[in-house]
């Protein structure tokens, strides 16, 4: 490599890098809040940077982009860093998490939608559940006046899916 061109790297990197006379490092709780908030509008919970990384201050706001449904990219654009901050489901609130935590969302005797889904067709009718269940359970249901058993998951209040 040319001695000019590598002196050249290096004081281009040195002059993003947080020195000691001033530029601190980057603001990671406010990255974090505006994670949580575009996070919050998709249904999801932005997991926390890293505290350990160690970038320079983005001399303009960090842009934060949605990769795809469990990640985020925060990028400053004039230093030319990006960073994946993943997203994750919310412990409490409408997840699934929170049905759990709720009790039985089914309970024996309850009339049940149970859907089937194959190739090409979804078959609809309605079951009685023979225990209770929370969302996520699999719980025996039948056939209102049929005495077979089928195990079905819980999907939510009334609801149930034949999975394979």
């Amino acid at each position: 490599m040319d001695m000019t061109l590598w002196t050249s790297a290096v004081a281009m990197l040195a002059s993003t890098a947080p020195s000691a006379a001033g530029l601190s490092g980057e603001d990671w709780q406010s990255l974090d809040a505006r994670a949580a908030v575009i996070a919050a509008a998709m249904g999801k919970q932005a997991a926390p940077v890293d505290r350990r990384i160690k970038l320079a201050r983005c001399p303009e706001t960090a842009v934060i982009e949605v990769v795809d449904a469990h990640a985020l990219a925060a990028r400053c654009l004039p230093l030319g860093w990006r960073l994946r901050i993943a997203l994750t489901s919310p412990p409490s609130g409408d997840g699934p998490g929170s049905a759990q935590a709720a009790g039985p969302v089914v309970r024996r005797g309850d009339l049940l939608r149970l859907r089937v889904e194959s190739d090409g067709f979804e078959l609809v009718y309605r079951v009685v559940a023979a225990a209770p269940g929370r969302v996520g359970d699999i719980i025996p249901v039948r056939a209102e006046g049929n005495r077979t058993m089928l195990q079905a998951e819980v999907t939510g209040p009334g609801q149930a899916i034949l999975r394979d």
